[in-house]
């Protein structure tokens, strides 16, 4: 179940810029569409998020982590054993188990399907009624969210999924929406199924075995290290 303490506990940028003395500056990658997105959902809408177990998402404060915290724990994150080595304190699992104490995500039997498929694209193109060409960006993509009202159908959660993809689980430094979240978007009622805690997990040993020293950009859910 997500964690009470969740509603008022602040939050980093999720595409962290490494290198700079004192807090980070923000990145275009910040989750925070995604919470105005939230703040101005109706209870059925929060309602039908609760039902494909993603309810944890909602519980999320808007506020900013100073950028020093984030780095130590960086630091003590260990990709290729999926663990925080804190000094002197011990380690801490960066599990499967642990993405779903915190956020409550899905933990089911399939893999999450997070890649570009062309005919996928084709069809949320039709769905959406989107020009062919660049995926649209988050801000255009909220909006439409926004213009369909309190509905509360597979529609409205497959397109908030795919904000939820592209700024949080696994956000990028785009302006855009990420065409692989159409794939995991596809079909929400199923979601549930699908193990999108290890997907977390996974996303985070791919970006930091990913950082090296010319690097200066790191994109995965951060917040789960921190609050873990």
């Amino acid at each position: 179940m997500p964690l009470p303490f969740l509603m008022s506990f602040p939050i980093q940028f999720f595409c962290m810029q490494i290198g700079s003395s004192g807090p980070p500056p923000r990145n275009r990658a910040s989750p925070s569409r995604l919470f105005v997105l939230n703040s101005g959902l109706d209870d059925t809408q929060k309602d039908a998020i609760g039902d494909i177990s993603f309810g944890g998402v909602l519980d999320i404060g808007t506020r900013t982590m100073k950028g020093d915290l984030v780095k130590f724990v960086m630091k003590c994150y260990d990709p290729e054993l999926s663990q925080l080595v804190i000094p002197d304190r011990g380690k801490i699992p960066v599990d499967a188990a642990s993405v779903e104490r915190i956020w409550g995500l899905p933990r089911g039997q399939r893999k999450v399907a997070y890649e570009v498929e062309p005919d996928v694209v084709r069809l949320f193109n039709e769905k959406f009624d989107i020009p062919t060409g660049p995926a649209p960006s988050v801000t255009e993509w909220c909006k439409m969210i926004n213009d369909m009202g309190v509905v509360a159908d597979d529609k409205f959660l497959s397109a908030w999924l795919v904000v939820v993809y592209s700024c949080f689980l696994a956000p990028t430094t785009s302006l855009k929406v990420s065409p692989r979240a159409y794939s995991a978007a596809l079909n929400p009622r199923e979601v549930v199924n699908s193990n999108v805690c290890q997907f977390v997990v996974d996303q985070l040993r791919l970006a930091f075995m990913g950082f090296g020293d010319k690097k200066n950009t790191i994109c995965c859910c951060l917040f789960h290290l921190v609050v873990k």
